[in-house]
This record gives structure tokens, C-alpha cells and sequence, in this order.
């Protein structure tokens, strides 16, 4: 029977020891030293209390007494009153092991340590440990996942990507709150324990902000990856069946531009200074498409997406583009240029010709501009030459497809 957790002020002595990974005594102890606000044995205590008992927990765990931290607490030297309004739901404990857990989800051992390195938790599990509430909940819910057909590698591999791009949004959601709010008031003149009462006042609210944002944020990135998918299972469809779409005289052009290593280059230059690299490039993007008829649409990965009237545009920008990337400071880039119909919704565009710019992209190395025989035979395109670099194959393209180079016709 799944355990759930008590709610907000509904927790006596014992259930917050519980939860805390401790015994009722020891939480008596932290009232009698003034860490926790003193009440009678049956509570309520809430879940401010128990955000504070794990921490004195894990501050004593380090080698520091509780009384010293009690004294640093009545001297004015330190505060934890972020218990009370940083932490607006802290993570307990729950009364099963991780051997129990198995059982109750049927998951093999390999399985579940696999869902335990996704999330990055630290070390190997303990005999008899006692596991997280919020583990139990993601478990519990993988496993219920798995029997709609889902394999566990997918699974594993779904987990392990969501847990790194949401811890690093909240290291990043971190250091802004401590640059932002924290130091200037430190740099003004507040103690420690004055700056965490003053700061975290804020804390509830902009968490709340945070995670109807991110809540947001991943409906609408998800709504456009299935439109994406449909769109391109439509066509294929028709494709099929025989069924074209009527040609085009003057048909767009999709780019993907790439900076070659600049991953590697953020994790070297640290967050703000990527910041930046990535606003020179939004900068150069938008100065040397415009020209030429085209625009960013939108920012994937590392690199840009762009919309162009006509591929003259975007074999010329394109170029341009390689070229002023790293005059601008930023590491070497690599183009992608497909023509054809596409289909638009809210400002962005799907289909076939899209997914193919972005599979050439991926094929061309550092200073390329590698495009489709279509774009290649477009007419117009002056002091600009094509050079065959073979059939590639391409992820969802039926054929291997025939790629061209294009360079300036002075190179």
C-alpha cells in the first residue's frame, strides 16, 4: 500500500521523526535548544519543522554540535528561518526500504538502480535504507508508465535527460538568487541571518513563479514536438499514397546553423559568459539573415534556425554567416539548407524540408554549407560554385541523399 506523505501541519512528534529520519527524542531535543518552535508532543508540526530538523541533521552529521549551532542561532550569527519559507515542500523520508519498494513495483534490482543513476543520486543503496518520498513517487510512476509499452532503457535514458536539464536550471535559478539578491545585500552591510530573513520572504512566491513556467514552458515545447511528429507522419502518408503537393516556383529555404563545440565551450567559460556568446550570436543572426530576406525563428541546441524567402538568400547569408561566427569571437559553425514547402503555425515551421536542413546540418563539419541538389540548382545565385561531396545518409530519408558544398567562387 503506497505511503503518502502528511500534509502541512497535520504531523505529530513521531511522524515528523519519521520523516526526518530520526527518533521523537531527538526532535525534543532541538525544541528544548530553541531550533524548533516549542509545542505540545501531539503537534502539529509542519513542514518548516521538518525542512529544519534535516538540516540540523546534516550540519551535525559535518561534525558540528547542535548546541553550537543553537548558539550561533541566539547570538544572531546564522538563521534558519529559510526552513520556513525557502523550502515550501520539503522531501522526507518514508517508513519502507528500497527492497520493499522493489517488491511493491515489481521492477528488477538493475532497473531500479538504473532510475537511481538517472537521477544522479549519490552512492550505492544501503540494506534496509530507507528511501525518498520523492524517489518513491518517480518510481512509482515509471513503473506505471513501462506498462503502456515503454522499454526500461527509454525510460532510464527519458529520466536521465530530464534530471540534468532540470538541475542545471536549478543551479542556475541558484546563482541568480544569490548574485541578485543575496550579495548586494550582503555588500551593503547585513549580517548573514538578516539577508536570509529579508531575501527569503521573496522565496514562495518565486518559486511558484518558477514552476508555472517551467510548467509552461515544457506544455509548449512538447505541443510543438507533436505537432512536428504529425506533420511529418502526414507527409510521409501522402507520400505514399502518391499524393503531391503542387510545385513551387520560388520555394523558402530552411537553415540550421550549428557553432561547432559550443557545449564544451559553455561548461569551459561558465554561465554568464556564455550569456553572452549566445547574445552576439542572436545579434549576428538577425543582422546578416536580414539582408537576404531571411530571419531566426528560433534557437535550438547550439545553433540557430532560419526561414528564408528564397535559397539565394540563405546560400548567401549562410556564407556570410561561417564566416563572421568566428570573427565575432564565437567558435566555427556549420550550415544545413534545405528548400521546399513547410508547413507555419505560431510563428514557426514543420515538415519535411525542415527536419532535412537540420540532418544535413548535422553532417557538415566546421566552416561548411552544405545544401540539397534543389538548392544547389537554383538559378541566380552569382559568385557562388557547388561542389558534389557525395550521397549521404540521413535519419528518416528513405535514399541516401546527394549533398553539395557551397563556397564563394573566389576560394
Amino acid at each position: 500500500m503506497p505511503y503518502h506523505r502528511a500534509r502541512m501541519g497535520e504531523m505529530t512528534i513521531e511522524q515528523l521523526a519519521l520523516r526526518a529520519g530520526t527518533d521523537a527524542d531527538y526532535v525534543r531535543r532541538l525544541i528544548a535548544l530553541g531550533m524548533i518552535e516549542r509545542r505540545e508532543d501531539a503537534g502539529p508540526f509542519v513542514d518548516s519543522d521538518l525542512a529544519r530538523v534535516r538540516f540540523v541533521l546534516a550540519m551535525s552529521g559535518s561534525g558540528i554540535p547542535e548546541e553550537d549551532l543553537a548558539r550561533g542561532l541566539r547570538a544572531g550569527a546564522l538563521s534558519i528561518g529559510f526552513a520556513e519559507l525557502a523550502v515550501a515542500e520539503p522531501i522526507g523520508l518514508l517508513p519502507i526500504t528500497h527492497e520493499e519498494l522493489i517488491a511493491e513495483t515489481g521492477l528488477s534490482e538493475e532497473m531500479y538502480d538504473g532510475l537511481r543513476a538517472a537521477l544522479g543520486t549519490p552512492g550505492p543503496r544501503e540494506p534496509g535504507e530507507r528511501v525518498r518520498e520523492d524517489f518513491a513517487e518517480i518510481v512509482r510512476t515509471a513503473s506505471g508508465a513501462m506498462l503502456f509499452g515503454i522499454r526500461p532503457p527509454a525510460m532510464v535514458r527519458a529520466l536521465r535527460v530530464g534530471s540534468e536539464s532540470l538541475r542545471r536550471l536549478a543551479d542556475l535559478a541558484q546563482q541568480i538568487w544569490r548574485e541578485e539578491l543575496e550579495e548586494p545585500m550582503l555588500r551593503q552591510g547585513a549580517t548573514h541571518a538578516e539577508m536570509i530573513e529579508v531575501t527569503n520572504q521573496a522565496a514562495p512566491p518565486l518559486q511558484q513563479m518558477v514552476y508555472e513556467m517551467l510548467l509552461l514552458l515544457y506544455k509548449r515545447h512538447l505541443e510543438d514536438i507533436i505537432f512536428e511528429h504529425m506533420v511529418e507522419r502526414a507527409e510521409e502518408a501522402l507520400h505514399a499514397t502518391g499524393i503531391h503537393r503542387a510545385g513551387m516556383e520560388s520555394p523558402p529555404a530552411m537553415a540550421f546553423l550549428d557553432l561547432s563545440g559550443f557545449t564544451r565551450l559553455t561548461e569551459e567559460v561558465g554561465d554568464e559568459a556564455a550569456a553572452e556568446l549566445a547574445g552576439t550570436l542572436a545579434d549576428l543572426a538577425t543582422r546578416l539573415s536580414a539582408p537576404h530576406r531571411g530571419r531566426p525563428v528560433k534557437w535550438v541546441g547550439d545553433g540557430v534556425m532560419f526561414r528564408y524567402h528564397d535559397p539565394v538568400g540563405a546560400v548567401t547569408a549562410s556564407l556570410d554567416l561561417v564566416d563572421g561566427v568566428p570573427a565575432a569571437g564565437l567558435p566555427p559553425a556549420h550550415v544545413g539548407i534545405s528548400c521546399g514547402p513547410v508547413v507555419a503555425r505560431d510563428g514557426d515551421f514543420f515538415g519535411r524540408t525542415v527536419n532535412l536542413a537540420s540532418r544535413i546540418a548535422d553532417r557538415a563539419t566546421a566552416g561548411e554549407v552544405l545544401v540539397t541538389i534543389e538548392v544547389a540548382r537554383t538559378p541566380g545565385l552569382e559568385g557562388v560554385r557547388f561542389e558534389e561531396v557525395g550521397a549521404a545518409d540521413l535519419k528518416g530519408v528513405a535514399r541516401p541523399l546527394p549533398l553539395y558544398r557551397a563556397v564563394r567562387s573566389g576560394s
